[in-house]
């Protein structure tokens, strides 16, 4: 599945100039999905019916959703892709920055360049290998909140998906609805987290090290 996923990207990036990461395409493929659902099945429930599909069915048969989808429907999932990936940034924007004064991050910084004593390293190459230790380290947790924030994004377009059936309201969507939107706001938490607890302090060494400043959230 990951090499037809890469496929799809490589195509894509090709014929239209615009690189999706993978929580991105899974997004747009949820709402090309969406889409078809209610406007060619005529059906009442995004996931009500999307739930009781198989894969197979979703994407890979002969009759899955994906290929029997319109131009329309892509048209449609491709414009509400970008305007979930531009509401998703804004509000995990406003949430961490939220968050951010309510532990007072700005105190939280100045805690760690204090935990930190590397006066007495005074032996520049030592400084420079304990930076790019530092950065190293950094760069592998990026990774795994960039992963996290993707999560986010899934959810929070599957929150959005449950919208579409908003004229034909049903339980299992407002289910959706609720389950989205409370995924979305755990995974903003864990990011900020896990932001705060492995990136920052190795940012915060490294810039010492390197005799630069620091300031929150220089790297999300």
């Amino acid at each position: 599945m990951n090499n037809i996923i890469d496929t799809i990207k490589e195509k894509y990036s090709e014929e239209v100039g615009i690189s999706f990461t993978l929580f991105e395409l899974l997004t747009f493929i949820l709402y090309t999905c969406a889409s078809y659902v209610l406007f060619c099945e005529e059906k009442n429930s995004v996931w009500g019916t999307i739930l009781t599909k198989s894969i197979d069915a979703i994407l890979f048969s002969d009759n899955s959703f994906i290929k029997k989808a319109r131009v329309s429907d892509y048209i449609i999932s491709l414009i509400l892709t970008f305007v979930t990936v531009f509401l998703y940034k804004k509000a995990s924007s406003l949430l961490y920055d939220r968050l951010a004064k309510i532990k007072n991050v700005e105190e939280y910084v100045d805690r760690v360049k204090n935990k930190y004593n590397i006066k007495n390293i005074d032996n520049q190459a030592m400084r420079i290998y304990m930076a790019n230790a530092a950065n190293e380290e950094k760069r592998m947790h990026l990774k795994k909140v960039t992963n996290i924030k993707g999560i986010g994004l899934l959810s929070f377009s599957i929150a959005v998906s449950s919208l579409l059936s908003v004229f034909t309201p049903n339980m299992i969507d407002f289910l959706a609805l609720i389950g989205g939107l409370v995924m979305f706001l755990f995974v903003q938490w864990l990011v900020f987290a896990s932001y705060t607890s492995q990136v920052v302090p190795r940012l915060v060494l490294e810039k010492l090290l390197r005799n630069e400043d620091v300031h929150f959230n220089d790297e999300l």
